[in-house]
């Protein structure tokens, strides 16, 4: 079976020309739900946004709440010659974090890129960095629950935190 981090770092063979890589909005919940249905999203099978499919499950009102519920998740959509190929989640009102001293903060809820594809990671957290910095935050935040995304975090400027477990923070 696959680990997470294989999941997050897909194989592709194709170099990737940033110019194709387009980051859309996804603003509703029936918009969210429609992607992962069109992309055979399914936790069990681990399929499709699976990560996505799991935490809307788990807990509907927070996850699938667009823009809206205690933390006020934002989606994206990530496009490659306008084939969907990533899904991004975020917040800049999670505040779970025993350290207040890491506010303001972006953090992180999930980074999927759909099997088949790699090299993308790297676009996704210039990409959050540029929308942190445009909103005036001063860390970037994420969890780990699995060991081995710690060293694939690290290349891309997280450190972990002393005071939290499975926390990661970027300063901008």
């Amino acid at each position: 079976m696959k680990t997470l981090k294989q999941y997050i770092l897909e194989n592709q063979e194709e170099k990737i020309n940033e110019s194709f890589i387009k980051f859309i909005n996804i603003n509703s919940k029936s918009k969210l739900l429609k992607l992962l249905k069109d992309q055979n999203s399914d936790e069990n099978k681990k399929t499709g946004f699976w990560l996505f499919d799991e935490a809307i499950k788990k807990d509907p009102e927070m996850y699938a709440e667009v823009n809206g519920g205690n933390w006020k998740i934002k989606y994206i959509e990530v496009k490659y010659k306008d084939k969907t190929v990533g899904l991004i989640s975020y917040s800049f009102d999670y505040k779970n974090y025993e350290n207040e001293d890491i506010f303001p903060t972006l953090h992180i809820f999930d980074i999927q890129t759909l099997e088949g594809y790699k090299g993308f990671l790297k676009y996704y957290f210039k990409y959050i960095e540029t929308i942190a910095k445009n909103n005036k935050k001063k860390t970037i935040t994420l969890r780990t629950y699995e060991d081995g995304l710690i060293k694939v975090y690290e290349k891309y400027g997280f450190k972990k935190s002393k005071d939290e477990e499975n926390l990661m923070t970027k300063e901008l």
